[in-house]
Parts: structure tokens; C-alpha cells; sequence
């Protein structure tokens, strides 16, 4: 979307570009800016180019993070705010205000602001808030803000993990979530205990949209739910082998990709939590073309990036669609170049951007060439496909040959393509709410509430659920029994896309940290959730040193999960050929001696 420009009594709020660049450099120098936000640390000159001219556009263009310069009238920059979305309806904002400009109120200004545009404009449901336990001036930020807007504050449930009966233990992260209340709203009572922060819902007295919905025709318990969710995910109950990768990746509709690559890039890791130690040759035959093969997948925008099954081809017409209606693109698409890459295309064959003459024109990865920008915008458009990935580039193709020529014809118009992918979520959540079911395919909320009567999906009350929820009929008809899978998960598995999502089934918080500088990571780089007997139970942040897989860190939730960890951590080291684990930390000191016993046993 485009950016938009907000104001206050005192203050401008507008999206920041190259112009801003040197003052956000100098700005961020300030060691409370780079000890208490995600930021680099030390940051560069170049962080501040990225920031300014990628990430910020970036962020608007596709909708994921709108980011605000907070400006005095006359041009001076005071701060800086951003709204990231974890979903279609939940945003999690964060903030840093220059050393010179604190005291004055303005963040606080700028928060209220930025949160009353988004659940006005923008149909965002709850803001949440997070800040690293110690950080006093942000949470006073967020405390005066919802003071400030007539604020309705409520204690949510407390979150398991790695948090105690008291509430938010020190190793997680406290939370706010802003949410808006019902149109009158008792006093905010206090949360006893709570260290770091409170974890709240808050939302404008007055200010919510009414939803008609059909009345729920059945109630689950929290376990049922999530027993319902782990088997429509093909993580409870035997495995289908017989249809291997391409079943799992038909049942599930869609596996993101990820350039990170630790015991294996994040797709492969999907098909093994599944069917186990299935050879990573065939799970690569299995998701990309092989010669003159038909094609069985395409990489498109679904929840991200992903691999979708072929058949699904149609129902992203209506993404289609809305990109070539796009007017705004954050690249500039030189004359005559769309053309030629297309011509290239269609004489030569498959392509990576390399070979149809650059991806870049200098080294800064932001930096497309005219090339890159044409074949990506032609990606998006239907034009070209991706058909496989060859050293992690897209294979570019003409689509008129990739797809197949029936899936190609077919244009559904968008509220049959609507229906498919709301429906198809709803299968492969099993039971979810608005927001799940929007979040699985990236839909905007008008776009479920449009079509979801007729998707096939059946009203549901699920116990400890604060919102209305729908399910898959043939999920409900079927207790969910079945054997449940021990494994290590990718941290962009389906089953904890959503990090609200999973806190509300599995009570797990869970957060890639691979972006966040290392001093302040909490539980590693690429931390992978541990799912045993159909819960998460821990954390293994892993590692590779020739053929001896590393547990870096290791987080129990307690000493019941020592033989699930270890069996998951052995399992593990087999399918990648490993003969060796080794653990280097505990977050439980006196649990490192049984993990290291259990996994020698396992091992012998």
C-alpha cells in the first residue's frame, strides 16, 4: 500500500526515505538505542541505507510493516515507530525516541496515533507490545498510551513456556496486547506479580465493528482443539508414505521457504517432521520440476514465499489480479526491460535472474537490476513461474509451458478463489479462528468474513478462546487419536506460523531470533520448538561441525522433557548424518547431566 502521513497537536508522522538517512545514522549511534531495540549493534552507515531505502518501503509496498519517522512541524526527527504485522489482524508495535527529544511525550503521542489508524483504518484487531524485561521507558510508553485514549485494560492468560505461575518470567519477553473491549469496559485491575512488564488487552472505548456470525453449532475443549489442530497438520496420527513429500505438501496447502539454512533449509525440514528421516534428494525431486516432466508445484505468495501445489495455480488469480492493479512498486521498471526478459524467456528457456543478465547493479542486496525488477514483477503477474530453485536462485519460466495448459486457462474470479483458500485453511488448521484462517493465505479480514459462510467450514466455541471459531467438518466427525510425532520444527512450520495462535493452543511463545543481535537473543539463533506427546515442550537452538550436530542451547520445560529433547536431538542428527550430538548450553543448569546421559544411551 501506499505510505500515509499522520498528525497530532504537536507532531507529523510520515514514512522515512533517503533523505532521513543520515539523521536515522546519527541518531542510532545513542548505546540505549542499540542496547534496548532490535537494531545492528554497532550500527553502520549501511544499516541506516537499508533501513531507509529497503526495509521501510518494502515494508509498505507489501503491507507487512508500516513504519513512521516521528517529526516536529518543522522537520526535526524525534523518533522512530513501527507496526509490524504478525497477521492479518494483530500488529506488534515498537518504537525508539532520539536521546534530545526524551520527556517530551511525543513516542507516546505518536503510539496512540499509530494505534487508532490502525484499528480504524487499517481493521487491525489487537497491537501488541514487546520489550526486553528491563526497559522501563518503553513500558511507561505504553502505559501512558492506553491512559492517554481512554484505555479499557484487561489481563490476558498467562503464557507457559518458559514462564512461572507469577507471570512473565525474566527469560520471555513481557507483552501488551492492545485490543478493543466490548462498548463499556470495567477498571483495568492489576496483574499481581507480573516481572518486566503486563501483558494487557486494550482498545478505544466505542470504536469496534460488529460482526454478525452464525451461532457455533459446537463446543471444544482446549484439548480437543488442539489434538484437531496437531492431526490436521499430519503431526498426530501414522503418516501417510505412500504419498510422501507431495502429500504432506498437498495437506497442507503451502510450505514457506526460508534462505536460512542450519541442520536444513526450513521446506525440507517441513516433510521430516512429518514422515521422518525422508531423504533430502527426494524431498528436492519431489517439490521442483525435473526435466520434461509436468510441473507438480509453484513458488508464489501465499503466507510468504512458499511452494504451492499446482492445482492451486487458479485460485491465486485473484492476487494476480490485485499486483498487476498495483500502482505503487518500491523498484523502478526501466522501459523496454519487461519485454526483453520475457523474449529471453521464451528463446532460451528457464533462466535464474543471473543468466537473464544480473540480479543486482551493485553489491547491496537491495540494489536490484532493471532484469531482477522485470522478471520478479512478471512472477507476480502470472507471466513466469518459478520452477525450481538451482543454488538457492529461482528458475524462472514462461508460465504457458510450466503450467499445466488446463490450470492455466481457468480464471476464477476472486470471490471463487477466496472461497477455495479460505476453505483450504480451514482444512489444514483443522479449527481456527477469523484471524488463523486469514493469516494462513495472507488474506485481509473483509476477504474471509466475505466468503466464509459458503467455504464449507462450521461455527465452533473452543474453550478459553475469547473469539468465534470455525472447523473443519470432517475434523469434528473424527475423534483425533493417533500416535504423536517427536521432533525438532522449523520455526516457519505451519503449525506455529502465528505466534498468537500458538500461545493460545500450546501456551508457547515462540519468536525467531535470527534477526535480532546476538547479545540479545534469548533463546538462540534459529531456536526450534520441540513438539512431543502433542505439545511443545522446549527449545534447541542447532548447529553443524563436520558430522556432529551441536545443540548451541537447549530450553527445557522441565525435567519430564529431558528424554524428549534428547530423543528428538538424536533423530535429528541421524537424518542429517550426523554420529554425534553435543550440547554445549542448558538454560537449567542441573538438567545439562540427565540430557547428556539420556543422549549418550541414544546414541549407544
Amino acid at each position: 500500500m501506499e505510505p500515509v502521513t499522520l498528525t497530532t497537536g504537536r507532531l507529523l508522522l510520515r514514512t522515512v526515505g533517503p533523505q532521513d538517512t543520515d539523521t536515522v545514522y546519527r541518531i542510532c549511534q545513542d548505546p540505549d538505542i542499540q542496547r534496548w531495540t532490535t537494531i545492528p549493534s554497532p550500527y553502520l552507515p549501511e544499516h541506516a541505507r537499508g533501513f531507509t531505502e529497503q526495509i521501510v518501503p518494502d515494508g509498505w509496498a507489501n503491507g507487512t510493516m508500516f513504519t513512521f519517522g516521528v517529526f516536529l512541524p518543522a522537520g526535526e526527527l524525534t523518533g522512530m515507530l513501527g507496526l509490524t504485522m504478525r497477521s492479518f489482524a494483530t500488529g506488534e508495535i515498537g518504537f525508539w525516541g532520539a536521546k534530545e527529544h526524551r520527556g517530551n511525550g511525543y513516542i507516546t503521542e505518536a503510539t496512540v496515533a499509530a494505534c487508532r489508524w490502525a484499528f480504524t483504518r487499517m481493521s487491525v484487531d489487537r497491537v501488541e507490545w514487546r520489550a526486553e524485561v528491563g526497559n522501563t521507558a518503553s513500558r511507561a510508553v505504553a502505559e501512558r498510551a492506553a491512559s492517554r485514549s481512554r484505555a479499557c485494560c484487561a489481563p490476558r492468560s498467562s503464557t507457559r513456556g518458559c514462564c512461572g505461575t507469577a507471570g512473565w518470567a525474566p527469560c520471555s519477553p513481557p507483552t501488551w496486547a492492545f485490543r478493543p473491549p466490548p462498548r463499556t469496559c470495567p477498571p483495568a485491575p492489576d496483574v499481581p506479580g507480573v516481572q518486566g512488564g503486563r501483558r494487557c488487552q486494550w482498545r478505544p472505548l466505542g470504536c469496534g465493528r460488529m460482526t454478525t456470525l452464525p451461532r457455533p453449532t459446537t463446543e471444544l475443549s482446549a484439548d480437543e482443539a488442539r489434538r484437531i489442530a496437531l492431526r490436521a497438520q499430519g503431526l498426530l496420527g501414522a503418516p501417510d508414505r505412500r504419498a510422501g513429500v507431495r502429500g504432506v505438501l498437498r495437506h497442507l496447502g503451502a510450505v514457506q521457504l526460508d534462505t536460512i539454512s542450519v541442520l536444513a533449509r526450513s521446506h525440507e525440514l517441513i516433510p521430516y517432521a512429518r514422515l521422518g528421516a525422508v531423504g533430502r534428494r527426494t524431498v528436492e525431486e519431489a517439490y521442483w520440476k525435473q526435466g520434461d516432466q509436468p510441473a507438480h508445484t509453484f513458488e508464489y505468495w501465499s503466507h510468504a514465499a512458499c511452494i504451492l501445489p499446482v492445482e492451486e495455480w487458479p485460485h491465486f488469480a485473484f492476487r494476480r489480479r490485485a499486483y498487476r492493479n498495483r500502482p505503487l512498486w518500491n523498484h523502478e521498471l526501466p522501459d523496454g526491460v519487461y519485454d526483453q526478459v520475457v523474449k529471453q524467456l521464451r528463446v532460451e528457456g528457464p533462466l535464474t535472474a543471473t543468466e537473464l543478465g544480473g540480479a543486482k547493479r551493485t553489491s547491496e542486496w537491495w540494489d536490484w537490476s532493471g532484469t531482477k525488477v522485470a522478471v520478479e514483477r512478471a512472477l507476480m503477474y502470472g507471466e513466469v513461474v518459478c520452477v525450481e530453485r538451482r543454488g538457492w536462485k529461482r528458475v524462472y519460466d514462461l508460465a504457458e509451458r510450466a503450467v499445466p495448459a488446463g490450470l492455466l486457462a481457468e480464471e476464477p474470479s476472486d470471490e471463487e478463489c477466496l472461497r477455495r483458500l479460505v476453505g483450504l485453511a480451514g482444512r489444514a488448521l483443522g479449527v481456527g479462528t477469523r484471524a488463523d484462517i486469514a493469516d494462513y493465505h495472507r488474506l485481509k479480514g473483509e476477504q474471509v468474513d466475505a466468503v466464509i459462510a459458503d467455504s464449507g467450514l462450521v461455527p465452533v466455541t473452543v474453550e478459553g478462546w475469547s473469539k468465534p471459531a470455525w472447523a473443519d467438518p470432517e475434523a469434528l466427525a473424527t475423534p483425533p487419536r493417533g500416535r504423536h510425532r517427536t521432533t525438532l520444527l522449523s520455526p516457519f512450520d505451519s503449525l506455529i506460523w502465528e505466534r498468537a495462535r500458538t500461545e493460545r493452543i500450546f501456551g508457547f511463545t515462540h519468536r525467531l531470533e535470527a534477526y535480532v543481535p546476538k547479545p540479545k537473543r534469548v533463546h538462540g539463533y534459529f531456536a526450534m520448538p520441540v513438539l512431543a506427546g502433542g505439545r511443545l515442550v522446549g527449545r534447541v537452538d542447532p548447529a553443524r561441525e563436520g558430522r556432529t550436530l551441536v545443540a548451541r542451547q537447549v530450553t527445557l520445560g522441565g525435567r519430564a522433557a529431558v528424554p524428549q529433547v534428547a530423543q528428538a536431538l538424536v533423530e535429528a542428527a541421524g537424518w542429517v548424518d550426523c554420529a554425534d550430538v553435543r550440547v554445549e548450553r542448558v538454560d537449567a543448569p542441573e538438567l545439562r547431566e540427565p540430557l547428556t546421559a539420556e543422549l549418550a544411551r541414544l546414541l549407544a
